[in-house]
């Protein structure tokens, strides 16, 4: 997923394969330990012979980790728009991304993938680069504890680099998006938050795309509809993660199709 090209894509993933040239321990576990899955689908309506793209992820899961998850969400981007541009040379194609990205609505990642720019400095993303490893254990101990100290990767030389979208690829809408800060998509003891997403295209600068239309609501801590409970799942919640539900709407330029 890090190869270079020459696409649009090119230039951030040279900048990122130069990074990791002085970082062997980012490019070990990006290139040689971590399995990436994104699954990709692509449907046509049976209307109006239109076709868009489903994506599926899930990214890692250190809570330390935020940098590599910053670094998957863009080779996810590149993998997607690849696919999407695949057929008809007239027609690219709309997509919608959904999955457990492990990352909070203020994450990295999501800066990237919403605001198509993550500069070094923002989001804590690189804050551990320096400090996790493949072999850290994983207890919350541990990651409190080194929560508590004062790191910062862009304090080393070289400072990270910019994570930055192509102008080719489409804005990015929410799907579901939490209604407060207290909702929450997963729920264990000693973390409760939001980690799941349905993302998709929109059509500001491009033909076809998607609006979002409504969502089933997102528990919130206030709910207490886990007090009796430790942590999902449990007897009342099948699965350790909540069911995103989202309508979205079919747009093409001023006109609209449901989908």
């Amino acid at each position: 997923l890090f190869d270079e090209d020459t696409s649009p894509w090119g230039g951030v993933f040279s900048n990122l394969n130069t990074f990791m040239d002085l970082h062997q321990e980012l490019r070990s576990i990006t290139k040689e330990k971590i399995g990436q899955i994104l699954q990709l689908v692509t449907l046509k309506s049976k209307e109006d012979n239109i076709s868009f793209v489903v994506a599926n992820t899930h990214l890692f899961y250190h809570p330390l980790a935020d940098h590599i998850r910053a670094m998957q969400m863009i080779a996810v981007c590149r993998k997607v728009d690849q696919i999407r541009r695949t057929g008809d040379k007239n027609w690219i194609m709309p997509f919608i991304l959904c999955g457990d990205l492990n990352s909070s609505p203020d994450s990295g990642a999501l800066h990237l993938l919403l605001q198509r720019k993550l500069l070094p400095h923002q989001c804590n993303t690189w804050k551990y680069l320096y400090f996790y490893t493949w072999d850290m254990p994983y207890t919350m101990e541990i990651v409190d504890n080194m929560k508590t100290k004062e790191v910062d990767a862009n304090d080393h030389f070289p400072p990270p680099p910019t994570l930055e979208l192509p102008s080719s690829f489409p804005s990015i809408i929410l799907g579901s998006d939490p209604s407060s800060e207290s909702s929450f998509t997963h729920y264990v003891s000693g973390f409760v938050g939001t980690l799941d997403y349905v993302v998709a295209s929109c059509c500001s600068s491009e033909e076809f795309g998607f609006e979002r239309v409504s969502s089933a609501p997102m528990p919130c801590k206030e709910d207490n509809i886990l007090s009796p409970h430790v942590a999902m799942p449990n007897e009342g919640m099948p699965s350790d993660h909540v069911s995103l539900v989202c309508d979205l709407r079919w747009t093409c330029n001023n006109s609209t199709k449901t989908t």
